[in-house]
């Protein structure tokens, strides 16, 4: 039910201030994890999650029984092909799972109006923002970081006594520090989209459209101007993969190294800004 101006009432009760921001937070993530949506998405999401961990398994099974595969495999280094597989698979997932259950966190509130019930009480508006912030990261962790975390874990516990252990502890933190940047710029691009419209089904097409429109056009300039690696600049899994190939791979990409993490770190600025612009525009709150 919609909450009204006029019936608006200042709360007068005992004030509390701090930690606002943490009931928003359980509130997001709560309201998210209990929809029948969320849990069959997870359960598809995790399926290649199983099948990247087996191939973990077997990949060290194969370099210690078979002498002749890990020749060719190649004894002096862990290949960064696996690792770009996974971020990749991570950033897909965490915008599928976004898409279902992220596009109206706050678009949502600006249909119901609910805002003046939330700031009826003590609550400050980045309380709010952060709030909503570390409850969609919550549930985007459950794709991102905790598949990291499994599967860089396995595969650095099978290397740990092995010469490859450094290499293999390297790849596992250069995922790890991927897989949080994934989650912030997911829910920062959706937190934005979804600031900006009271209908969660426009921010869900407004999203669907960050993820198609640079793609496509990245598959035209590839073709078109014969690019190579430059095209992938237009398309954010396409930054991703060029971050993590001079992250990782011996032989950097042919683009300046600064250019797909500030498309990413700009990015994910523009979201947290149309957030924070739209909350701050807000009436009749404190």
């Amino acid at each position: 039910m919609a909450i009204h101006e006029q019936k608006y009432i200042s709360y007068d009760g005992p004030l509390k201030t701090g930690g606002a921001w943490w009931t928003f937070a359980r509130m997001t993530f709560g309201m998210g994890i209990r929809l029948k949506r969320t849990w069959a998405m997870l359960v598809a999401l995790w399926i290649p999650v199983m099948f990247t961990l087996v191939a973990v398994f077997l990949e060290y099974g194969a370099r210690q029984k078979l002498p002749q595969l890990e020749q060719m495999l190649g004894s002096e280094g862990l290949g960064s092909g696996g690792l770009s597989f996974v971020l990749q698979l991570q950033f897909f997932s965490a915008a599928l799972l976004m898409m279902l259950v992220g596009c109206g966190a706050i678009a949502e509130d600006l249909r119901y109006q609910t805002f003046q019930l939330y700031f009826s009480r003590p609550v400050e508006r980045w309380e709010y923002l952060w709030g909503k912030f570390l409850g969609l990261a919550g549930l985007c962790s459950l794709v991102t970081l905790v598949p990291a975390l499994l599967i860089g874990g396995l595969r650095a516990s099978y290397f740990a006594r092995t010469e490859l252990a450094a290499q293999a502890f390297q790849q596992t933190a250069i995922g790890l520090a991927m897989s949080v940047g994934i989650t912030v710029l997911v829910c920062s691009i959706v937190l934005g989209l979804s600031a900006l419209t009271r209908r969660t089904g426009y921010a869900v097409l407004a999203f669907v459209g960050v993820l198609i429109v640079p793609q496509i056009l990245s598959i035209i300039v590839a073709l078109s101007a014969e690019s190579g690696e430059a095209s992938n600049l237009w398309s954010l899994p396409g930054n991703i993969w060029l971050a993590t190939q001079f992250l990782v791979a011996e032989t950097a990409p042919e683009v300046p190294i600064f250019a797909p993490f500030a498309i990413l770190v700009a990015v994910a600025a523009a979201g947290i800004y149309a957030m924070f612009w739209r909350v701050h525009k807000l009436e009749g709150i404190a």
